[in-house]
């Protein structure tokens, strides 16, 4: 990986380099963007979207729940993306499919979905149970001064007998 097309050509016109190699631009890898909330693009499960060279690798990959998603979405005119489903089966739009096995890193995706799907989760019940925390708080210090009325009323009520 080179940062621009400057650096490629000094390397290459350099004669640094004893052996063929494949460069790539850091400046000309965009990911693509999808929309809809079945197909998920692969790079924000990574979580690394800033990283210009997991652009590259994942920014052009679709996680689909199921095969007939992955088929939509890359056979679609619009969207042409390689999908890979849950099963582990691969649609690329060049006609080909490959799968029957999960590859493991396909595993590591599908866990890092899961894990921000129940980090979504812990965040929301993490505010709900902050909201009930509060509300247990509010209801100790309304009793704390209902015992204390109470208590006002019983001792001025032993006063008025003890007055009568």
């Amino acid at each position: 990986m080179v940062e621009d097309n400057f650096t490629d050509s000094q390397l290459l016109d350099g004669g640094c380099l004893t052996q063929k190699v494949t460069t790539i631009l850091l400046n000309q890898i965009f990911a693509s963007k999808i929309s809809g909330d079945s197909a998920k693009l692969a790079l924000h499960l990574v979580g690394y979207e800033q990283d210009v060279s997991m652009k590259f690798v994942f920014g052009n990959k679709l996680i689909c729940p199921d095969a007939w998603t992955a088929k939509e979405v890359t056979f679609d005119q619009k969207v042409c993306m390689k999908s890979v489903t849950q099963d582990g089966n691969i649609y690329n739009p060049s006609g080909t499919l490959s799968g029957g096995s999960k590859p493991s890193t396909l595993g590591i995706l599908i866990k890092v979905q899961a894990l921000k799907k129940v980090e979504g989760l812990l965040k929301d019940h993490q505010s709900k149970l902050e909201v009930i925390k509060k509300g247990w708080q509010d209801a100790i210090k309304e009793s704390n001064a209902t015992h204390i009325s109470l208590a006002s009323i019983d001792l001025l009520n032993k006063l008025l007998i003890g007055l009568s």
